[in-house]
């Protein structure tokens, strides 16, 4: 008995280039709550990203150097996809790795609540692939 399959692969993943990308979101008073500070993250034709991980850091503008603890609900997500949601205020901004964006544009937030005086800096840590044919 003999078989024959045929099958068509979507491409070869060849490595491009590794990248930090920051998104830094600045509260100067009076509190707000709930808004978001947005970058279009662009993903080229022919390539796909590899989101090996992320991070947040909250920092206090009136006293330099002082790393502030999370409210529920500040976090990091794109388009729709939470990668950093808050829950308590000892969390460490650490999610679930790696998460994949093909070719295309996703809206990254860096969610704040009740920003008086702090400074937010979400971190993503990507390898862009080329898609090789």
């Amino acid at each position: 008995m003999l078989f024959s399959f045929e099958g068509k692969s979507q491409g070869t993943l060849e490595f491009n280039q590794v990248k930090f990308l920051t998104n830094v979101a600045t509260g100067t008073g009076p509190q707000t709550c709930c808004s978001a500070s947005t970058v279009v993250l662009t993903v080229p034709a022919g390539k796909v990203w590899k989101i090996e991980s992320s991070s947040l850091k909250k920092t206090s503008n009136t006293s330099p150097g002082f790393i502030q603890g999370f409210n529920t609900g500040e976090g990091i997500s794109i388009n729709d996809m939470v990668l950093y949601r808050a829950t308590t205020s000892t969390e460490t901004g650490i999610a679930e790795k790696p998460v994949w964006l093909p070719a295309g544009s996703y809206n990254w937030l860096v969610h704040h609540d009740n920003v008086v005086n702090y400074t937010y800096t979400g971190a993503l840590s990507i390898i862009e692939f080329n898609i090789v044919p």
